[in-house]
């Protein structure tokens, strides 16, 4: 069986980035790591480039910060055929040692889409149902809800059909669950077998990361309207559920145009602000 590919974005958090990574890496599960720094203006990447693991087969740094969605797409451009992805976030620290086998196992189990991990902190949402089977455990979610991508896994068969991430829209978890439970009908869930800490204070632990809490809702309210009127039209059959990407010059002349719109708005955003700090 080809190993997953497993994609580690970070961004300016070099304290963090030195906790969870190592959590990952000191395991003896087989996976091809690709890591992508967007940007650091610590020593983030300084770091990264010290790390010497036979399981990382690239290092990637963007001369700008132009988010997750990026990232994970030029990570998605070099896997392999019928390679599963795990996308891994620098909050996310890794609490489980065989959280590859664990995550195969759900997935052949109970054909699952997208896993999440479950998250220690901040853990928000509330399931309605949890099936047991076999001592794994896997809960259904229902649109809306829906953790972060922070610490996730999802088999090849998924990408085989959606592509990668759309880069025109720019809602990232939002967009691509909606696209496999409202467009490929299949279900996505959490499972407590392999668990996280997902750090959620870091404003008060890392001040630079308040950046982040007042960037997202302007991002959000960025031509929302229509990006979800696109996503409707993807839903509807009126656009493929299948998407390109900028990287492999696959997109269409519209998502082009919209994805340097918004890549250009939030690096400059985000330059304004560290500016601030």
């Amino acid at each position: 069986m080809t190993p997953p590919l497993l994609c580690f974005t970070t961004f300016n958090k070099l304290a963090m980035t030195q906790q969870t990574l190592p959590s990952y890496l000191n395991t003896n599960q087989d996976f091809e790591m690709y890591i992508v720094d967007n940007d650091s203006r610590d020593n983030t990447w300084e770091y990264i480039q010290s790390l010497n693991d036979p399981r990382i087969i690239q290092k990637k740094r963007f001369d700008r910060n132009f988010g997750s969605i990026n990232s994970i797409n030029w990570t998605l451009t070099h896997r392999r055929k019928k390679q599963s992805v795990i996308n891994v976030e620098y909050d996310a620290y890794n609490l489980t040692s065989d959280f590859v086998d664990k995550f195969q196992q759900i997935a052949d189990e109970f054909g699952a889409a997208f896993i999440h991990a479950h998250y220690l902190r901040e853990q928000k949402i509330r399931y309605n149902e949890v099936l047991f089977k076999d001592h794994k455990w896997f809960c259904p979610v229902e649109l809306p809800k829906c953790p972060p991508m922070s610490f996730c896994y999802m088999p090849y068969w998924v990408f085989d059909r959606l592509g990668y991430l759309d880069e025109a829209t720019c809602l990232m978890d939002y967009e691509f669950i909606h696209r496999i439970v409202l467009g490929l009908k299949k279900q996505v869930g959490m499972t407590i077998s392999v668990v996280c800490w997902h750090e959620k204070c870091e404003d008060i632990l890392y001040p630079e990361a308040s950046v982040k809490q007042r960037i997202y809702p302007m991002l959000a309210r960025y031509n929302m309207e229509k990006r979800r009127e696109i996503l409707q039209q993807r839903l509807n059959g009126k656009l493929p559920l299948k998407c390109g990407t900028y990287h492999l010059g696959t997109l269409e002349s519209w998502e082009d145009k919209m994805r340097k719109e918004a890549m250009e708005f939030m690096a400059n955003t985000y330059e304004r602000h560290l500016e601030t700090l």
